[in-house]
């Protein structure tokens, strides 16, 4: 189970505060595979944000597998979200001086978990699972925009999280492209019992999800 108690976002600029995200309650099961969807500015992001230990509530809870997340040191919090939290962000960011199989290793290296060669044959298995065995030794300039966004989610795997989180996983895809990863997300949340969110404006791609959830001027809607 993942749940928001009454989780909000201020935040503060020259022309005032800014309420993003307004004493949010959500709960989503485990396994389940749920969109959110809102207009751009809607609060859609800094709510996943907060879900995924990324940006600090300004009040309320984010509880993830009965874990308190925000209750936790800094050092814990970084530990968690490495063990526990995959995240697909809306552009590709790998590191552009590592070659792919390296950007997906990474999680694991850092974790400490297993040694180096688990780590990388690891990371070539799902390499191989994504279409990109040809490209392990690639750099991520070397390699396009949709090949980009499947070593993003394969690195989002290596350590198995429970939750994965998508922020607009899609948004400067083809639609071919777009395709393919929406049946890996399916594929993945069938296989592992993966709670998985996605936020996403496009209804199309929501609906293939099996809940959605509206979220507009920081609230969510009926």
């Amino acid at each position: 189970m993942l749940s928001c108690g009454e989780v909000t976002k201020v935040y503060s600029t020259e022309r005032g505060d800014i309420e993003a995200v307004k004493a949010i309650d959500l709960a989503v099961p485990k396994g389940q595979f749920a969109a959110i969807v809102g207009r751009s500015g809607s609060g859609k992001s800094s709510l996943l944000a907060m879900i995924g230990g990324l940006s600090r509530p300004t009040s309320g809870t984010v509880r993830v597998e009965e874990t308190d997340i925000w209750a936790l040191s800094d050092r814990g919090l970084a530990d968690f979200r490495n063990r526990r939290i995959g995240f697909v962000f809306q552009f590709a960011s790998l590191l552009p001086t590592l070659r792919v199989i390296d950007n997906v290793a990474l999680p694991a290296l850092l974790r400490g978990a297993r040694d180096n060669r688990r780590a990388y044959d690891e990371a070539a298995e799902l390499l191989a699972r994504f279409g990109l065995s040809q490209h392990v030794d690639a750099y991520p300039t070397e390699i396009s925009a949709g090949e980009q966004r499947r070593a993003v989610i394969a690195r989002a795997l290596i350590n198995a999280p429970s939750v994965l989180l998508a922020d607009e996983p899609t948004s400067d895809l083809d639609e071919e492209t777009e395709r393919e990863i929406m049946e890996q997300f399916r594929a993945m949340n069938r296989e592992r019992a993966m709670t998985l969110i996605m936020v996403t404006h496009n209804l199309r791609l929501a609906e293939q999800t099996d809940r959605v959830v509206h979220i507009a001027d920081g609230r969510l809607a009926a």
